[in-house]
């Protein structure tokens, strides 16, 4: 009998023939056990995979909830000395950028408005900004956490991957942010809580 609860995957890869291909549950600087098992010994080199697995329900609505403690892993052998990984959750997109959302004590700039995307690599070591602001330009760029409506504290600083008039793209480590992986751990967690903020 199954479990009526299914995870479904659709993957590409190139220049690795995996073994298996599984979901582990992990934070992004952790390793873990299996949860999800989609294949074994898969034979192209490169392809579109796609395939789902019956699951319980309580492994089910732990992925939904926390996409952040998963990770999909894929072994070119039975050894699994040597994988490629990626969290679940590991970036956030075309997030919007208007007045709408600036509060107190800052000042709403007419026209101002962007989208914003971050992304975390390298098991959350190597933080990647990808900003565009249109309407003013800003100097300076922060990753914030506050609930809605709050003026929260500043968590990144991305100002230093500014490139041109209202851009911001590059990609900077936690060492040049200041901060640990445990604070990426948390954004990835609780994204509901950050948002970003530009100034002049």
């Amino acid at each position: 009998s199954t479990s009526r609860f299914f995870v479904c995957m659709s993957a590409t890869f190139a220049g690795i023939t995996p073994y298996d291909l599984t979901i582990n549950k992990a934070a992004i600087d952790d390793t873990g056990d299996t949860e999800v098992i989609f294949s074994y010994n898969i034979d192209d080199d490169d392809f579109l995979f796609e395939q789902c697995d019956d699951v319980f329900e309580d492994v089910w609505l732990d992925i939904i909830r926390n996409p952040d403690q998963f990770y999909i892993r894929a072994a070119p052998d039975y050894t699994h000395e040597h994988i490629i990984r990626g969290q679940l959750l590991q970036s956030f997109v075309d997030v919007e950028l208007d007045n709408s959302q600036v509060v107190d004590p800052f000042h709403i700039i007419d026209e101002g408005e962007g989208n914003a995307n971050i992304f975390f690599r390298n098991r959350g070591e190597e933080v990647c900004f990808d900003v565009t602001v249109t309407g003013f330009d800003p100097d300076v760029g922060y990753l914030n956490r506050g609930a809605p409506g709050e003026s929260g504290i500043t968590v990144l600083n991305f100002s230093p991957t500014k490139i041109d008039p209202g851009r911001f793209l590059g990609c900077m480590t936690i060492d040049e942010l200041g901060v640990g992986v445990s604070a990426i751990s948390e954004i990835l967690a609780d994204g509901y809580l950050y948002y970003f903020s530009m100034h002049l």
